[in-house]
């Protein structure tokens, strides 16, 4: 069995500079995870601020909220937080503050469930290709209508406005989902989009989603993408277009493993750690202070 290295643990306390000048005291970081810690009508509570006070007071450095839902009618869980307006917007700054008060850089992670929007807790499904989930997972998910194009730009104007929002409320960055089988991971999947669907043309909706982000805030504030690599499939967008993605939003890149479908999607998984290195290897040639991937 291979033995992995040992942990460096002098490495993990010791600063960071990224690369917009800002320097974080330690290397400790907690990803997005989902919470569900909002009430059953998907606003803030009280225990969802304690917690990231407790991550913080713990002596994490960097934290990534976990599913901030652009959207009431596409949820991805039960008591996930979704932000449309401004109505939350002093338990947010409850929560910022509580965070920078101990120094700690917080950001919020924004995403839509799109096809896999669970039946129950939504009216429906939204996706760019009417195509089923197989086998099993038609059970829990609707066969999405396809999208007109106007609502394909409703769901960017939406991210847009909860950049916004966060901005507002003091967080000191974004976070993209495009991982885990969510809306703006799902367009870059061969198996969920049409073949007619042009690898460049579903790569410009998540470039199109940054731009729209970027519109609404200042050149210094953070917008950062979660890339799942098992969905960069043969067929699909090429190696070439995920390191095109990463020059522009780099440097908040993240490589998520799988988890959703994982019985599923197993044989796809050596591709795509070959994704997962190659892509890696391609951004540190444009962000040398990147760290490898894990």
């Amino acid at each position: 069995m291979r033995k992995s290295s040992p942990l460096d643990i002098d490495s993990l306390i010791q600063p960071l500079r990224l690369p917009n000048g800002s320097v974080l005291r330690t290397r400790l970081a907690k990803a997005s995870v989902k919470e569900t810690l909002g009430t059953y009508d998907n606003r803030p509570t009280s225990k969802l601020v304690g917690l990231h006070l407790r991550w913080s007071a713990a002596g994490v450095e960097f934290v990534i909220t976990g599913s901030g839902t652009t959207d009431r009618r596409a949820v991805g869980a039960p008591s996930n937080v979704v932000i449309e307006n401004e109505a939350d917007l002093p338990v947010w700054r409850q929560w910022v503050r509580g965070v920078t008060n101990l120094a700690v850089v917080i950001r919020v992670q924004l995403d839509h469930p799109g096809k896999q929007s669970p039946k129950g807790l939504n009216p429906g499904s939204l996706f760019p290709s009417s195509i089923p989930f197989d086998g099993d997972m038609t059970a829990y998910f609707c066969i999405p209508p396809e999208a007109y194009i106007a609502e394909i730009d409703d769901i960017i104007q939406r991210f847009e406005s909860n950049a916004a929002i966060r901005k507002k409320a003091g967080f000191s960055g974004v976070q993209i989902r495009s991982a885990h089988g969510f809306f703006d991971s799902r367009v870059l999947s061969p198996p969920h989009n049409r073949d007619d669907h042009e690898p460049e043309m579903q790569r410009l909706f998540v470039l199109a989603t940054y731009a729209e982000i970027r519109r609404q805030v200042d050149p210094d504030f953070p917008v950062g993408i979660k890339f799942d690599p098992v969905h960069f499939q043969r067929g699909g967008p090429s190696r070439h277009h995920s390191p095109t993605a990463c020059a522009v939003l780099c440097p908040l890149l993240a490589l998520s493993g799988p988890k959703l479908r994982a019985r599923i999607i197993a044989p796809a998984l050596a591709t795509s750690r070959l994704f997962a290195e190659t892509t890696s290897s391609a951004t540190r040639e444009r962000q040398p202070h990147a760290p490898p991937a894990p």
